[in-house]
C-alpha cells in the first residue's frame, strides 16, 4: 500500500486551494456553504461555511445539480495496486481509512455533469452514468453507495494518497473510457 510522503504532502496543500477552487459555482463570496458531518452515522449533518465544512472527516462533493467529481466507496481493504494491475484509470485521490485499509476513490471531473431531471437526457449526462457505471464495476465498488457525503481528503482522520492532478473525462483520458465501457458492457 502506498504511504504518504513529504512530496505529496505538498501536493496536498496544493491540492486543497484547488480544491477550494473546484467549489466556486459563480459567487464570488467566502460564505460558500458546503454539507459536511462528523462521523459515519451522520452526525451533525448540515451545511457549513466552505473552510469550517473543510475540518470535518465528512463532506459533500457534488451540490444537488451537478456533479463535479466521481467518488467510489470500496468496502474491503485496497491496494492501489489493483488499479495498476487491472489498467484502469488512475484516480486523483485515495482517501483510506486508517484502521480497515477501505476507502473513497476520488476523481474530479474536467467538467460537471448536471444532474437535474431536464438534463438526464443529455449526452454528457448518459456518458456520465456510463463512465461512473464502468468505473464501479471495474473497481468492485459499492454499487449503492449515494457519493452524498464521502471520507474528507484533507481531514487528518484519514490518510489520503494523492495520485494526479489531471481531471477525467479530459481528452487525454476519454479514449481509454471507451475502451474501459466497451469492454464492460
Amino acid at each position: 500500500m502506498y504511504s504518504l510522503d513529504s512530496a505529496s504532502i505538498e501536493v496536498k496543500n496544493d491540492f486543497h486551494n484547488s480544491f477550494i477552487k473546484f467549489y466556486d459555482i459563480g459567487k464570488k463570496t467566502p460564505y460558500l456553504r458546503v454539507r459536511s458531518a462528523k462521523d459515519k452515522g451522520r452526525s451533525d449533518n448540515r451545511t457549513r461555511i466552505l473552510n469550517e465544512a473543510l475540518s470535518y472527516p465528512y463532506i459533500q462533493p457534488n451540490t444537488s445539480f451537478n456533479k463535479k467529481c466521481f467518488v467510489f466507496d470500496i468496502d474491503r481493504e485496497f491496494d492501489l495496486n489493483f488499479i495498476f494491475d487491472n489498467n484502469l484509470p488512475v484516480p486523483n485521490f485515495v482517501v483510506y481509512n486508517r484502521s480497515s485499509g477501505k476507502a473513497h476513490v476520488w476523481y474530479v471531473l474536467k467538467t460537471p455533469i448536471y444532474i437535474q431531471p431536464q438534463f438526464k437526457t443529455s449526452k454528457a449526462y448518459k456518458y456520465g452514468n456510463a463512465v461512473y457505471s464502468a468505473l464501479a464495476k471495474a473497481l468492485k465498488a459499492d454499487r449503492q453507495f449515494n457519493q452524498r457525503l464521502c471520507k474528507n481528503p484533507f481531514s487528518s482522520e484519514w490518510k489520503t494518497v494523492i495520485l494526479r492532478s489531471e481531471s477525467l473525462l479530459s481528452n487525454k483520458l476519454t479514449g481509454t473510457f471507451k475502451k474501459l465501457i466497451s469492454l464492460l458492457y
